[in-house]
């Protein structure tokens, strides 16, 4: 998770944590991107490792709004991969895809989310899912 969330969740100002990170002082694991981006890997807030079971394959999920966001995708999807690895999963499969949050018309995502073989779902906030009602998909 990113330093502000982890820091609002621990009651810690995002100042404090950037500074404990920078001099390696964090009480919990964390990863410094190669962008800059610092993901805290705390073991209280991650769930059970994402390896692919008997239930199905392991698929990380990374959109953007626009096309000018099309760095910004890569990134993400980077970042996923890289959790995915982290979590256990030896070939992370990575789907991309660029529309709004705001509507269902996502062809990849639909696609995901009806095929039965997809065990698991990893994305990096659940406002990739969906920005409104997202607590429904939840589980």
């Amino acid at each position: 998770m990113r330093v502000r969330e982890w820091a609002r969740r621990e009651g810690f100002n995002e100042q404090t944590v950037w500074q404990w990170c920078r001099e390696d002082r964090m009480p919990v694991p964390f990863e410094r991107m190669s962008t800059g981006t610092i993901i805290i890997h705390d073991p209280k807030y991650e769930s059970q490792p994402a390896a692919p079971t008997a239930n199905g394959r392991t698929v990380c999920y990374a959109r953007v709004g626009s096309s000018d966001q099309k760095d910004d995708l890569t990134r993400q999807a980077d970042r996923l991969k890289a959790f995915a690895i982290n979590m256990g999963v030896e070939k992370p499969e990575v789907v991309t895809e660029t529309g709004s949050g705001m509507n269902d018309k996502r062809r990849k995502l639909n696609r995901l989310l009806s095929d039965p073989t997809v065990g698991t779902l990893i994305v990096e906030h659940r406002d990739r899912l969906a920005r409104m009602n997202a607590g429904l998909v939840e589980s």
